[in-house]
C-alpha cells in the first residue's frame, strides 16, 4: 500500500474571499479546524478564491465534508494562476466527488507554483457550502507506511440513554473514524522526515491521510480524512538502529 501525507496545509495562512457570503457562515470558517464550522453562499454558485499571499508550490487540494452533513456542493472546478484574474487560468480540472466517504481530492502529477486558487462551485440546493480544505504539497516516501495489522474502528458519536422503563433514546449525529497501526523499520533520516510532518500539525491541527492505491478495501476512499494524533507517538529502537513508531489517530470533527 502507500500513504500520502498532507501536513502543511496553506489555507491557513491565505487570505479567502468569496463571491457570495452568508454573513453567518464566512468564509473564515473554513479556516476553523472544527470541521462543523462551515463557509456557506447566498445562492446556488459561489467562487472562492484563496490568496496564499506569494507564489506557494503545490501539488495537493483535498477536501472533507462537515462530518454532519454532505458536502454542500454537487460540482467543483479548480482553478490556480498568479494573478487573480480568472478569463484563462493556466491551471483548471474538475474535482471527483465522493460524497458516500465524505471526500474528494486532486493530486497532480507534478509541483506546480502558484499564488491564487480559486474554487468555482455549483450545488443543487438552496447555497453552497465549504467544510474544510488543504492546498499545499503532499509527502509520500514508500518507507513511511503502516505495516500490518492496521487496526480500524468507526467510533458512534450517539447520544444514549435511557428511560425508567429500560427504554433507550438515540440522538444520533455523527461516526468517527480511528486508525491505529505501526510504521515501522524507519533509517534515522525517514524517521525525521516523519517527525517533521507531525510537529507541523502536534494535536492543533489535522493531518491528512490518503491511503492511495491500497488494495485491502473495494473503497480505499473510507480510510482517506483528516485526522488528530490521539496520544502521542511511541517510538522504539529496535536492532540495526531502524525506528518502529506506533501512531493513533482519531477522524477530525
Amino acid at each position: 500500500m502507500s500513504l500520502i501525507f498532507y501536513a502543511d496545509n496553506l489555507v491557513y495562512q491565505s487570505n479567502i474571499t468569496a463571491s457570495s457570503v452568508n454573513a453567518q457562515f464566512p468564509v473564515d470558517n473554513i479556516k476553523d479546524v472544527r470541521r462543523t464550522k462551515v463557509f456557506k453562499s447566498l445562492s446556488t454558485s459561489a467562487q472562492i478564491v484563496f490568496d496564499l499571499g506569494d507564489v506557494r508550490e503545490i501539488d495537493s487540494i483535498a477536501l472533507v465534508d462537515s462530518g454532519v452533513d454532505s458536502f454542500g456542493f454537487d460540482s467543483l472546478v479548480v482553478e490556480m494562476s498568479n494573478v487573480n484574474s480568472w478569463a484563462t487560468p493556466p491551471f483548471q480540472q474538475s474535482v471527483t466527488i465522493d460524497a458516500i466517504n465524505g471526500w474528494a481530492n486532486i493530486s497532480l502529477p507534478s509541483v506546480e507554483s502558484y499564488r491564487y486558487v480559486r474554487f468555482v462551485l455549483t450545488n443543487t440546493g438552496d447555497n453552497v457550502g465549504v467544510s474544510k480544505v488543504f492546498i499545499g504539497k503532499s509527502f509520500y516516501n514508500e518507507q513511511i507506511c503502516f505495516t500490518y495489522p492496521i487496526d480500524y474502528k468507526q467510533r458512534n458519536n450517539a447520544t444514549v440513554s435511557t428511560n425508567r422503563y429500560g427504554q433507550k433514546f438515540f440522538d444520533e449525529i455523527s461516526s468517527a473514524k480511528e486508525i491505529s497501526g505501526t510504521i515501522p523499520a524507519l533509517d534515522k533520516t525517514e524517521v525525521e522526515e516523519l517527525f517533521e510532518l507531525l510537529d507541523l500539525v502536534s494535536f492543533t491541527r489535522p493531518l491528512w491521510l490518503n491511503f492511495n492505491g491500497l488494495n485491502i478495501m473495494l473503497d480505499a476512499n473510507r480510510f482517506n480524512g483528516c485526522y488528530y494524533l490521539k496520544e502521542d507517538p511511541t517510538v522504539s529502537l529496535g536492532v540495526g538502529n531502524f525506528w518502529d513508531v506506533e501512531l493513533k489517530l482519531e477522524e477530525a470533527m
